[in-house]
């Protein structure tokens, strides 16, 4: 398996790290796809396509690669799926609150993940990044809780495609030509976000939705 890296992003140098991993049960295993970085600063991979599936724990700095095989999964609380790694046991830490949710979407938690941070810029894992994103984090959002990229050129992106505007609470409370957001590239002040109380508003809208739909 060879990763590639880019070092620097204005120069477009890239480091390659080839690594021999031990048997042949490896050699199906086609592209691989960053899924999150570690507290110890690897990176997470993984395989989505086969049965069993792996992930990767790729550290830069030691130019090391720890392959886990998934044994299997399960799904869990209506959407969530808890996953059996082989002889492996990580050190998670959750809350089970969020985790027992019918559906979990992680967006929703990040100010509850990183309570330290006061902004954050959220991309896609299918993003390619070609510049210092930097200037993002000093992007003003004059008070709003989110910058996005609008999708207001095309009307199937309005709210009147997604939602049940015959329902009085969702007509009273939304603009049926409002539009929804692009998530694949998400400015987010978690001060405002806090203050605003968005996290309880999801699970309000989440509790609603699932009444309706029972």
């Amino acid at each position: 398996m060879t990763m590639l890296v880019l070092e620097y992003a204005e120069k477009h140098d890239w480091s390659e790290h080839p690594f021999a991993l031990p048997g042949d049960k490896f050699s199906w295993i086609g592209f691989v796809s960053v899924v999150g970085v570690t507290a110890t600063g690897e990176i997470v991979l993984m395989n989505h396509y086969s049965n069993p599936f792996y992930v990767f724990y790729f550290h830069p700095g030691r130019n090391t690669v720890r392959p886990l095989e998934v044994q299997g999964f399960e799904h869990y609380g209506g959407g969530s799926r808890v996953y059996a790694f082989v002889d492996h046991v990580d050190d998670l830490t959750f809350s089970m609150k969020s985790w027992q949710l019918p559906q979990n979407i992680p967006r929703f938690y990040i100010p509850e993940i990183y309570p330290q941070l006061v902004k954050i810029v959220l991309l896609d894992d299918d993003v390619v990044v070609q510049k210092d994103l930097t200037p993002l984090f000093s992007f003003d959002l004059h008070g709003d809780v989110i910058g996005a990229v609008g999708t207001c050129l095309e009307a199937f992106h309005r709210y009147y495609k997604y939602l049940n505007f015959s329902d009085p609470l969702i007509s009273s409370k939304f603009d049926p030509q409002a539009c929804g957001w692009a998530s694949c590239m998400n400015v987010f002040d978690l001060i405002a976000w806090r203050n605003a109380n968005v996290t309880a508003r999801y699970h309000y809208w989440h509790e609603q939705n699932m009444r309706e739909n029972a």
